[in-house]
């Protein structure tokens, strides 16, 4: 079942798609900081507590779960061109929505919204990869795509911060000038992203009935190496993204940084990962290996996540350096999609990559909800009562995942063998 269909000349035409798809992924993943880092005004904003602010942020996860397999089977059968416009409107929508939010519902509603959005992001810039450039490039061009994307959480950290203060002073402003930005962008690509070509192969495959893409889901899920892939991919980045998109911020003004300095921690945790995802890309390409960079990043972050956590009186340069390494632990995930991508059938690789995708919603579900459950008991459902204590307590579930991602990566994956046979 390997893919030997004959490899893509880069174009002009596939540079633009591909520019857009990472637009896509830039703009969802800018959501997720943006709105965590506005966490002490949203909370008031929508009369919330952080238990029911932990509900409101974990759909976006549930939502991303639930809708990024059946994304990717839609855009393995329908193409990439309807399913990434139509996403993209659904998340801008979603953005405009939550900026005139002033309740629990409005909130949930608008974060079911991104999560069913943002669920197509990265499958979309994989699937355009494969479609339009060789595959020799592929490990590299994921990590470039990685590394731009990781602007959107890079501006919506201190950058935006500062705007926010010297222009506008309201987070509701500007979210409303970031919805209006994504329906621009989805006309663009309603008009301007096409599919290739398809080899005969594959053409045979997209005519399928839905029995047989269940068939390659059955497929996908009886194959254990697929298992521990995906559970390396979700413990190994959802730790980082509920520090750099929900409580992180929060918990650095509780250990004494401003909200400006607290933003810039997040932000230099978005450029670790910025910065990892093509250089390790082209470093495991060089060294043909995946598995041993991936352990050793999962590793940094063990180390990274208990000094953050548990040594004090740490200076603001620390932080720093620690989030930054956090970030650059989590870029493991980006090979762990390259990894997924050379051992899956052509005809599942988007549906694996949603898969894929899906177990960091899984596994940010789980540590949001334990941990904002423990922290909205100590504080009793006031967020300002919040001290360093609790958020010790509340995040020690975060270096026991990036343990596991360590044992996946060393002990379980196999990348020498073959996973499917034909």
């Amino acid at each position: 079942m390997a893919d030997t269909s004959p490899q893509p000349k880069m174009t002009f035409q596939g540079f633009v798609i591909w520019f857009l798809a990472i637009f896509f992924f830039l703009y969802e993943f800018a959501l997720r900081t943006i709105l965590g880092t506005f966490t002490h005004q949203i909370i008031p904003a929508l009369h919330l507590t952080p238990w029911s602010y932990s509900i409101v942020d974990s759909a976006y996860a549930l939502s991303f779960l639930i809708f990024a397999v059946p994304m990717g089977i839609l855009t393995d059968k329908l193409g990439v061109r309807w399913t990434m416009t139509i996403a993209m409107v659904l998340l801008a929508g979603a953005t405009l929505l939550y900026s005139v939010s002033d309740n629990f519902t409005m909130g949930l509603l608008s974060r079911l919204l991104m999560g069913a959005g943002s669920s197509l992001s990265f499958v979309s810039v994989v699937i355009i990869l494969m479609m339009w450039f060789p595959k020799k490039q592929f490990a590299f061009l994921v990590g470039i795509s990685q590394f731009i994307a990781t602007l959107g959480p890079m501006l919506g950290g201190a950058p935006l911060i500062y705007y926010i203060h010297q222009v506008h002073e309201s987070w509701r402003v500007g979210l409303r000038e970031i919805g209006f930005l994504g329906l621009a962008a989805a006309c663009l690509m309603l008009l301007i992203v096409r599919e290739k070509q398809r080899t005969k192969a594959l053409e045979h495959h997209y005519v399928q009935g839905v029995g047989q893409v269940l068939f390659y889901l059955k497929t996908l899920i009886r194959q254990r190496q697929v298992w521990w892939v995906i559970i390396y991919t979700g413990t190994s980045y959802a730790g980082f993204q509920l520090l750099a998109t929900i409580w992180g911020a929060e918990y650095l003004q509780v250990r004494g940084l401003t909200q400006l300095m607290a933003a810039s921690c997040i932000t230099a945790g978005w450029v670790g990962y910025a910065i990892a995802c093509p250089l390790f890309g082209v470093i495991s390409d060089k060294l043909k290996q995946r598995k041993s960079i991936m352990s050793v990043m999962a590793l940094i972050g063990v180390v990274a996540a208990i000094i953050l956590f548990y040594i004090p009186h740490l200076t603001a340069s620390i932080y720093l350096l620690l989030f930054l390494l956090l970030g650059v632990s989590a870029s493991g995930q980006n090979l762990s999609f390259v990894l997924l991508a050379e051992k899956i059938p052509a005809e599942v690789k988007a549906t694996a990559t949603a898969l894929n995708n899906s177990s960091i919603s899984v596994c940010v579900a789980v540590i949001t909800l334990i941990s904002s459950f423990v922290i909205n008991d100590a504080v009793i459902g006031n967020i300002k009562n919040a001290s360093t204590s609790d958020f010790k307590i509340a995040f020690v579930v975060l270096p026991i995942m990036l343990v596991i991602a360590f044992v996946m990566s060393k002990f379980a994956i196999n990348e020498k063998t073959s996973w499917f046979v034909k």
